[in-house]
């Protein structure tokens, strides 16, 4: 007989996808939603108080420690809970009431609660540096000698060292994934999750089993985001740990800008402070066909999607990269994607339905990719042919290279030398984007603290400092890395090939 403890988590993870579910087709009211981002927060407070992040920094796990560690890194992002009021409040029925006391409390709610998380986590640095001792393997094994501290030096430079890596593991790891999985792509995640594991099912002709599918649903990414952890455990894999992190930047503007651009199905939280240019493609492809042609209607139903290609295959290139340097294996693919990749890349670069900038929206840090009219946009083929000719001059050149790659590329080590070519291209807009990315950061932070020195709130200008090295640190050492990492692997390749 099936016990009831199970029957009630049963109930519990149903209950999570179908919210979430609901949540991508907007069909929920605003306090389930409010309800549902508590419980992703919930969440994922559990999926890191299970992988144990005093196993992580010291190699021994203890979970009171844990929870305090937990609850200091929520005291500190109180701050999204009033982004969340901000965005909602003009949608709301209700909890309009609700919203309107937390923003007219907000400035207490910040510094208050940041105030109390951020004596908790020098609590914690003290704490460990004399009662815990460190473990092989950890991170904090990668800078001090096993054991407990043995002298006063000792005890300082750990302390020092446990806050250090406590506050870069918040602002890296936690912030960014609280900020992304449990507030910006949760409900696209359990739908990836669903598709991946139906596509699995139809692929392998494995029968549907209704309670395992309830329980892949729920545990969507939980033993990746375990594994990822571990990367951060041994210093010949934190790099690519570091790499990890920043190619998850890419995957979440997926879910924040790509997938409302497919369906139209937006993100109040972010959307509704968003400016012109962010208009779905669907949208803007029937506003460019109005008194058309049968060609030039046929011409920008390709160009947009070659358009959408390229943009998924910037986004998408350095995870799958990152996958396979991770995996220890070649960098190369069939000539059944590398064709269309290419030929997207082409449209792309003469006819972009794409912009990307970094996100000037006052609460906002990012990138800011947007939308644009092909037919209304300019390009370097208009100096010696009218724009409309252009197009689908444009169009015939990128399908002619699908078709070329896809039926005469048939040595392998020429598609991998054609791939390199195509993750060159991938790698310059990572460069592009981590720029972008960086100068949002910064000049958010360079205001902030700004502010914050003239309210004379040094100990958060401290904190809002310390975060801002360490993301220089981040970004510089996440992209570099990366090309280390890729220049490695194909020097690697090609030796064992010749």
């Amino acid at each position: 007989m099936v016990k009831w403890g199970q029957r009630t988590e049963e109930a519990i993870l149903l209950a999570i996808v179908l919210l979430n579910i609901f949540d991508f087709l907007k069909w929920l009211p605003d306090h389930l939603i409010f309800i549902q981002n508590i419980i992703s927060w919930v969440t994922l407070g559990y999926l890191i108080g299970r992988a144990g992040l005093t196993e992580i920094f010291f190699g021994t796990k203890r979970l009171h420690v844990d929870l305090l560690l937990i609850t200091s890194y929520f005291l500190l992002v109180v701050k999204n809970l009033v982004a969340v009021a901000q965005a909602e409040i003009g949608e709301s029925q209700n909890l309009g009431g609700f919203y309107a006391f937390v923003l007219q409390h907000a400035i207490a709610f910040e510094y208050g609660s940041f105030l109390a998380g951020g004596i908790l986590l020098l609590a914690f640095s003290i704490y460990m540096a004399f009662r815990v001792e460190i473990r092989h393997p950890s991170i904090l094994a990668m800078i001090h000698e096993e054991g407990l501290p043995e002298s006063w030096p000792d005890l300082f430079g750990r302390a020092l060292s446990i806050f250090l890596v406590a506050a870069a593991f918040f602002i890296i790891v936690f912030n960014l994934v609280f900020e992304w999985l449990a507030m910006a792509v949760d409900a696209p995640l359990v739908m990836l999750g669903i598709f991946i594991y139906l596509f699995a099912v139809i692929r392998h002709h494995k029968k549907l089993d209704p309670e395992g599918l309830i329980y892949r649903f729920g545990s969507f990414g939980e033993g990746f985001y375990k594994k990822f952890i571990q990367l951060f455990h041994y210093p010949q894999t934190i790099l690519l740990g570091l790499i990890g992190m920043l190619v998850l930047h890419l995957l979440t503007d997926i879910s924040v800008f790509m997938i409302p651009y497919i369906f139209g199905i937006r993100d109040v939280l972010y959307f509704s402070q968003f400016g012109a240019g962010h208009s779905a493609l669907p949208a803007l492809f029937l506003n460019d066909i109005k008194g058309q042609g049968a060609i030039a209607v046929l011409s920008l139903f390709f160009l947009y999607l070659l358009n959408l290609t390229a943009m998924l295959f910037f986004l998408l290139l350095p995870a799958f990269i990152w996958f396979k340097l991770f995996s220890s294996k070649p960098l190369h693919v069939s000539r059944f994607v590398l064709g269309p990749v290419l030929g997207s890349l082409l449209a792309f670069l003469i006819t972009p339905a794409f912009a990307i900038s970094r996100l000037t929206t006052g609460g906002l840090v990012g990138v800011d990719i947007q939308t644009k009219s092909i037919l209304e946009g300019r390009n370097w083929l208009d100096n010696f042919m009218a724009h409309p000719t252009a197009i689908w001059v444009v169009t015939l050149a990128a399908l002619t290279i699908t078709l070329v790659i896809v039926f005469l590329e048939m040595e392998r080590p020429t598609s991998r030398s054609v791939f390199l070519l195509a993750a060159i291209a991938g790698t310059v807009f990572l460069g592009y984007y981590v720029a972008y990315y960086f100068a949002s950061v910064y000049a958010f932070y360079a205001t902030a603290i700004g502010a914050l020195w003239d309210a004379k709130q040094l100990f958060i200008v401290f904190y809002f400092i310390l975060f801002a090295a360490i993301l220089a640190v981040f970004y510089l050492a996440g992209f570099f890395g990366f090309m280390y990492e890729v220049i490695k692997n194909h020097l690697y390749y090609r030796s064992i090939e010749e």
